[in-house]
């Protein structure tokens, strides 16, 4: 029967019960035994509005049973007075005999279960529901009878429920009590319990009258409910519960500890009290979309904490839907993984500088080989300066050696140093032909290395340092599989995984993605450790020969990006990695730059600090051949005493961002106090990274990377000038 009709059948047979009663009690005046009935009957009939009152709530429940036994206690007492009158002679021998078949229909057809004790305790009787309850057989007669009821098993291993049954038969009343119950045949319940003495004409105790309720799956729930809470509220991950418009409705201590935000402050807010700007509105609309098609969301997280400080979390919300499939809230699960990164950031920074060992030995043959071609042709420079012709053309060698020697340190500089991770648009041919030169150094002789790159690759979002790194790692790990020498090919291509691909890949959506593949012709993986290659500390390698971290930084790297590594190999013959990362469109025509002119000229005045000779003398000889009045200062100090006896204004400030006795910020500061329009360039030989921390991530600062050319000092001045320069910190 569908739960509507089975709905109507109950409240009719509901109505039907008050009805009679309210008849009863009409007919008989509310008087005698008989307002005991009706009264028991009305209480049983509005019994299931209290359900639908308190929406079947535990209260609800509860307050249901009570009803419940108050209105068998009150059937009690209506055929205790129509036995006690029938007895006194105030009724005739029929009348007598329709009452006891009243009473035994009432009692047999009773929701309750009824057990009626003799005056020594013994069960004598049990009606139909009780038989229901313990699970027996229509007709088969409950083993409880004869039993003292204070002799059965689960009742005698209480001895205070025990001690309270037995004064039943002494006199005493039983109050409302739940007990566990375990019948002799073995069923188990739980029972909302009451009792009354039955006493006759002499006021002696002639028996008891025990009435019970079933609450084994009320009790079932409600200790589900406990345990549930439980775990929750001693969960060591955050756990949020918002609404459907993401208000807090809940907290657990756990996100108390790691955000700081106690629950009196978060609920009632929304999540947004967590954001830490590090991720863009696009991204919490992608959040939104997902959960709105009832999807579950995960992602890595970077918040804020109450004091402003910042964690690191992996996030999951889930929908949370009711009996109908309706969505009613949101779950969310914070696991906050600050030190996981920290760690992380450690042992790729390990990795960089087993690198960089690596490569110092090829850096400085390299080194030495410019700075040979350099000190060469200046001497033949010096030697033919009565024909310029053969004069440029050494200077314009020495200038190509230059460039290369300064391309090689900042290769090692952006590979070695800590960086914040900035994903930006970038194209993996790009960085490959930036690599090519130092990848060639890693590897020996006897690996022949060579690229397969599509030309017209699409471009991805990932942190181009991190490429860098993923690159690096995974053309060492090939080297070390061809010890004896091989071939090593790295190539790119643009291809599209389909749902087929995906299905399996969890951590992967169909759709365009631009593939880097390393090839090598090495040992191979053997099949009953590829799945653990990218474990942590995992290594096939002997010991000293590897950290066992390289390639599952790579994964890690992979993964942030929202891309996916895939190995395949095969014994003495060789192994790719694949590396997919999702392609991005992006207008080319909109990120194209205009080209100035070569070298922009201008007639302000500018204030030079540099504390190193070469430096300041060739800056300030570019800056003058572009037309500028320069100040030049030997050291923070002096150029602040070169800007206090200056009567003019001073329309630019560069300056190396660290030195001796007054560094580039503390200058800037001091020249600003007392000429706010003036404008400042930070120059300096170390990364952008580094000198941060000196404090020129400041609004209208701008930073130059030594060492430059001409044009680029020449073009970066102008546009500062010109107001048209975009911050570069």
């Amino acid at each position: 029967m569908p739960a509507y009709a089975s709905l109507i059948v109950t409240l009719g047979l509901q109505v039907v019960v008050a009805v009679l009663a309210l008849r009863i009690g009409r007919e008989t005046g509310w008087r005698g035994p008989w307002r005991f009935v009706a009264a028991a009957m009305l209480v049983w009939a509005f019994r299931p509005v209290l359900l639908l009152l308190t929406g079947s709530s535990f209260q609800g429940v509860a307050w249901s049973e009570a009803a419940s036994l108050a209105g068998a206690l009150l059937l009690l007492a209506g055929l205790v007075a129509m036995v006690r009158r029938a007895r006194a002679g105030g009724s005739p021998a029929g009348m007598m005999q329709g009452l006891e078949s009243l009473a035994r229909d009432l009692v047999e057809h009773a929701p309750l279960g009824i057990v009626y004790l003799d005056a020594n305790g013994i069960v004598v009787y049990t009606n139909p529901a009780c038989d229901r309850m313990m699970n027996l057989s229509p007709g088969q007669l409950s083993p409880a009878l004869g039993y003292r009821f204070v002799d059965l098993p689960s009742i005698r291993r209480n001895p205070d429920i025990a001690r309270k049954f037995a004064r039943l038969v002494e006199g005493e009343p039983l109050p409302l009590i739940e007990v566990d119950y375990e019948s002799l045949l073995g069923t188990r319940l739980r029972l909302v319990v009451t009792g009354t003495p039955h006493f006759g004409p002499d006021r002696r105790v002639v028996g008891a009258v025990i009435m019970h309720a079933d609450v084994t799956d009320r009790s079932r729930a409600e200790a589900e409910r406990n345990r549930l809470a439980g775990a929750v509220q001693q969960a060591g991950e955050g756990i949020v519960i918002t609404d459907l418009n993401g208000v807090i409705e809940y907290v657990n201590p756990a996100f108390e500890r790691i955000t700081g935000y106690p629950a009196s402050e978060a609920i009632g807010r929304t999540p947004r009290i967590l954001r830490s700007g590090a991720h863009d509105e696009a991204f919490y609309r992608g959040l939104w979309q997902t959960l709105k098609r009832g999807d579950v969301w995960s992602a890595r997280l970077a918040n804020r904490r109450r004091d402003r400080s910042t964690f690191e979390a992996e996030g999951t919300i889930s929908p949370i839907r009711d009996e109908a499939g309706q969505i009613t809230h949101y779950v969310e699960v914070l696991h906050d993984i600050t030190d996981q990164v920290a760690i992380e950031e450690q042992l790729r920074q390990s990795q960089k500088m087993e690198a960089v060992g690596r490569l110092a030995g090829g850096v400085a043959h390299d080194f030495n080989n410019v700075l040979t071609a350099i000190l060469g042709n200046v001497d033949l420079a010096k030697r033919n300066l009565d024909r310029p012709t053969s004069t440029a053309e050494f200077l314009l060698e020495i200038e190509q050696c230059a460039r290369s020697a300064a391309q090689l340190t900042r290769q090692l500089l952006t590979f070695s140093r800590r960086q914040v991770i900035r994903p930006e648009v970038i194209n993996l041919n790009d960085t490959l032909e930036r690599m090519k030169g130092m990848l060639r150094r890693l590897i020996d002789e006897d690996v022949r290395l060579s690229f397969d790159q599509t030309q017209d690759l699409g471009q991805v979002r990932v942190d181009a340092g991190q490429v860098e790194q993923v690159i690096l790692n995974l053309v060492v790990n090939a080297r070390e599989a061809m010890p004896g020498g091989g071939e090593l090919i790295v190539s790119t291509g643009n291809t599209r995984l389909d749902e087929a691909y995906t299905a399996t890949r969890p951590d992967m959506k169909p759709g365009p993605y631009v593939a880097l593949s390393v090839s090598d012709t090495g040992c191979g993986i053997p099949r009953d450790i590829i799945r653990r290659v990218f474990e942590p500390f995992f290594t096939t390698k002997s010991s000293g020969r590897g950290t066992g971290l390289g390639l599952s930084i790579v994964f890690g790297i992979v993964k942030q990006a929202g891309g996916h590594v895939a190995v395949y190999s095969e014994p003495g013959v060789g192994t790719t990695f694949h590396v997919y990362l999702p392609r991005v469109d992006v207008n080319a025509a909109a990120a194209a730059t205009v080209a100035g002119p070569a070298v922009p000229r201008g007639t302000e005045t500018i204030l030079l600090a540099e504390d190193d000779e070469v430096v300041r003398a060739l800056a300030g000889r570019m800056l003058t051949e572009c037309g500028y009045r320069v100040l030049i200062g030997e050291s923070g100090r002096h150029a602040l005493d070169l800007a206090r006896s200056h009567t003019e204004p001073i329309h630019l400030l560069v300056t190396d961002v660290i030195m001796p006795d007054l560094d580039g910020v503390r200058l800037a500061e001091s020249l600003k106090a007392s000429d706010p329009k003036v404008k400042v360039l930070y120059m300096s030989g170390h990364p952008a990274e580094v000198v941060a921390d000196r404090g020129i991530r400041r609004d209208g600062a701008e930073f130059l990377q030594k060492p430059f050319a001409l044009e680029i000092l020449a073009g970066r001045v102008r546009a500062i000038l010109d107001g048209t320069a975009p911050s570069s910190t």
